[in-house]
């Protein structure tokens, strides 16, 4: 497993495609604006929620400077409004799909939460398009940098983060299957250069899942030997800002800091790439399940202010977003 420091043409996958109904002639909008490029951020969405993050985080990297194009993975349960302002605003390239199943003798509860989060993995089949290498995000985080330098990491089949919430949250160095430690990865973003023989061990392993084996895991279960593990700083949970401690990551962290305000909004300003809004019970989770102005009073005010500004974008950018919660 390699650590990074802190600091084309259809290729004859067309069965496997229309296996997992992924269109080959999916259009790619006429107005897109971005250059025509190998290179491209991916997003999914199998709902309205996570559908308007999408266009929260596209309009984010937008603001950041990058003019790297979108694909866009979509099911037919996001709406038709959500899917044609991805393409006449943002220039995505749209991509119909349907979720892999989720694994066999899975609890429903799982399957309920996380059901279709699989969708993501398709995500390596997009060298079909063209595409070589690729930024995947999950739409439950906002963009707080701009990403593009990591379209020139190293050639390696993924790099992604480090999921250090396991050791520092949980006080654990192992799944709870026993794999894993403090080198698993965390699957909210990832650097994929796309290949035939990687969508192909993709596919192998969706047609062989194991008992609560999702997307996370599928990728440390089949790749977490050969990935690049990029900082905690490319997916940090939100859950710092409410418990208020600084991430150990951090270059700011020290065992006095470690509780400090000032400490924690130097952290979210000049260090993290990539916040993810993670879904503790008890906790703060996706903003579409927190009621505007319901944070608590005496709240980190960089936890009010992540919520504000994922509020304010989607009453501004996600069509009829008021009908919606």
């Amino acid at each position: 497993m390699k650590i990074l420091p802190t600091r084309g043409k259809p290729h004859g996958m067309l069965p496997a495609l229309i296996a997992l109904n992924i269109s080959p002639n999916s259009p790619i909008s006429p107005n897109i604006t971005t250059p025509i490029s190998s290179h491209a951020y991916v997003f999914y969405a199998t709902n309205t929620e996570y559908a308007c993050s999408v266009l929260i985080n596209m309009a984010l990297i937008r603001k950041w400077g990058s003019k790297i194009r979108f694909v866009f993975l979509v099911t037919d349960k996001v709406p038709k409004a959500y899917v044609e302002k991805a393409a006449s605003h943002f220039g995505a390239h749209i991509v119909s799909v349907t979720p892999p199943p989720p694994p066999a003798g899975t609890n429903p509860n799982d399957v309920a939460t996380y059901g279709e989060v699989m969708t993501k993995l398709l995500a390596f089949s997009l060298s079909t398009y063209g595409y070589t290498r690729i930024l995947t995000l999950d739409a439950d985080q906002l963009v707080r940098k701009n990403l593009d330098h990591l379209f020139e990491l190293p050639h390696v089949d993924i790099a992604i983060p480090r999921a250090y919430w396991y050791v520092e949250f949980h006080g654990v160095d192992k799944q709870p299957d026993g794999r894993g430690g403090v080198g698993w990865a965390a699957s909210p973003l990832m650097v994929i250069e796309l290949s035939p023989r990687l969508w192909k061990r993709v596919q192998g392993r969706l047609a062989n899942l194991e008992k609560n084996e999702y997307d996370m895991d599928l990728i440390n279960h089949e790749f977490g030997n050969e990935v690049l593990l990029l900082p905690g700083r490319y997916v940090t949970l939100n859950n710092h800002w409410d418990t208020e401690t600084v991430p150990k990551w951090s270059s700011f962290w020290t065992a006095e800091s470690a509780k400090n305000r000032t400490t924690l909004s130097r952290v979210y300003e000049e260090e993290v790439e990539v916040v993810h809004f993670s879904a503790n019970v008890g906790r703060y989770g996706k903003p579409w399940t927190v009621p505007n102005g319901v944070i608590r009073e005496n709240a980190h005010p960089v936890l009010k202010d992540m919520y504000l500004e994922w509020w304010t974008s989607a009453a501004r950018l996600c069509p009829e977003w008021e009908n919606t919660i």
